[in-house]
Order: structure tokens, then sequence, then C-alpha cells
């Protein structure tokens, strides 16, 4: 393909194009300029792009030789600065305006951790609970505060019980001795025999300070320290990265820290995390 099929359809020409692949046993090749934001090809083919089957390759114009400087020049003033990476340097890019563009692969991920890398840090999972989905999180704060988000947990439908025995097992694995944050509202939030969620953590022995639930600050934290690169995840999270690329304002609300809900547990985790152990000192570039 020499541009990205756009919608429901161009996915359905992409399946039929793979079915025909199957009696050759072939390869799947695109080459386009991905402008359609939060695409199928988006999930499909980026969010893939560590898997051993999948090969990404981003150019960018400078990669060319042949371009004329100066008409290039002029081409890309003309665009906004989201249209422009997408056109020069071959990103995925969201025009509805994500929370963290600051985040990188190549600046933020790091291997998963040893468990003698965690030792004498402290340890922070923060934990958001829902019905459907649960976010849970681990983050490590160094002697500086720099803070490296090593393990997730990100069950569907499953109730406190058997989640408490997931994080139990995952201490264990890890050697480690949290502290507890949850969303506060999980104080009033009743499952189906009507025990309030914090307390049904507390009676399966995990207790739990209150998160800190303003998101705008939280966002604002979260920014300064990916700007700063005081922020760093695992590889292995790879749930949390997903929800990442997707979190961006709701074009709706006049509120310019209003969210999309959807798809955001495991970041509401982590900002709980990450403001118990709050990185006063810096101010994120917002503009």
């Amino acid at each position: 393909s020499h541009e990205e099929p756009p919608g429901d359809k161009g996915e359905a020409i992409r399946q039929e194009c793979r079915a025909r692949l199957v009696d050759f046993g072939g390869d799947e090749v695109f080459a386009f300029t991905p402008l359609l934001g939060l695409s199928w090809a988006y999930d499909a083919i980026w969010e893939r792009r560590h898997d051993d089957d999948v090969t990404v390759v981003q150019v960018d114009m400078d990669d060319n030789p042949h371009l004329d400087q100066d008409a290039k020049k002029d081409f890309l003033a003309g665009l906004s600065k989201e249209e422009a990476d997408a056109r020069k340097s071959g990103k995925f890019v969201h025009f509805s305006g994500l929370f963290y563009p600051e985040y990188s692969d190549e600046t933020h991920l790091r291997d998963a951790p040893t468990r003698d890398h965690l030792r004498g840090q402290d340890i922070v999972v923060g934990i958001d609970p829902g019905f459907r989905r649960t976010g849970v999180v681990w983050v490590a704060f160094d002697n500086d505060n720099g803070a490296f988000v090593f393990d997730e947990f990100y069950p569907q439908e499953m109730v406190v019980g058997p989640i408490s025995d997931a994080i139990k097992d995952r201490n264990e694995f890890w050697n480690v001795d949290p502290i507890y944050v949850i969303d506060p509202s999980a104080r009033n939030r009743a499952t189906i025999n009507a025990e309030g969620v914090e307390a049904e953590f507390a009676r399966e022995g995990i207790y739990c300070e209150h998160g800190q639930n303003d998101r705008a600050s939280g966002i604002l934290e979260v920014k300064a320290r990916l700007q700063q690169n005081r922020l760093v995840f695992s590889s292995d999270c790879r749930n949390i990265l997903w929800e990442i690329s997707r979190y961006r304002r709701d074009p709706r609300s006049n509120d310019e820290f209003a969210a999309v809900k959807r798809d955001d547990h495991l970041l509401d985790a982590m900002r709980y995390a990450i403001m118990a152990r709050a990185w006063g000192n810096i101010a994120p570039n917002v503009g």
C-alpha cells in the first residue's frame, strides 16, 4: 500500500489481502505516511512494533538526499506541528491532543529490572479499581526520586480477593514490601456484597493510603518527569505504554485537563503512585 487505508473499509481490504497471502506464505508490506491517528494500522502495526514477526522502519524526509531543501522547508511551514511530525518523520500522530506527547521509546523505555536493582528503593503500588478493569502499577523510586514503572497488573472483571492474591504474588516475586495508594473514591465504591473496595482490600491485608486525585496536578507531574527523564518504564509494561499512546484531552470539554475516560486505569494508578512521591521542584512545559 502506498498510503494508509482508511477506516473499516481499509481494514476489510487488508484482511482480504491477508487471506490471499495464506496460499503462498507471503509477507505483508505497507509503506505510507501515518495520518489517521488511532487507526487500525496504529493498533495492528505500530503497537506491535516490538513483536518478533513485525518490523517497523521510520523514515524521515531528511533521509532522502534528493529532495530540494527550500521546497521541503516551504512545504513543512504550512503544516501544524502534529502533521509535520507525521509527514516529515513518519510518526503516528493523534490530532486530538495527547497529554503525554513527550513519551518516546528511545528516551523512556528500559529493560525489565532485576530484583537486585530494586533493593533499597522505595516501592509504591498504585491501585485504580474498576468494575470492568482494575489497574495496578508498581513504581520504584531511587535516592534521587527518579521513578521506574517496573510492573503492572490489568485484570478484567476480577474481584478484590483474587486481585489481592495476585498483588501479593508479584510482591513476593520482586521481593518488595510496598506501600499502597488507591483511588480515594474506592472508600465509597461498593462491591456486590456492598462492602467498600478499600475496606475489602484491607480485609485481604492490603492497607491503602488515599491517592491524590487532582487530575491536573497529576498530569503536570507526569509531564514534568517525562520531559526531564525522571520517569521511565519497563519494556514488559506493554499495557500502560498502550494507554500512554492514547491518553488524550476530551474535545467536548472546556477543561484542558478533562480526559477521554477510557483506557486509563493503569495511568490513573500510576498517577496516584507518582503523586505519593511528587517531584515538586520542577515545572513542566505545557505549551
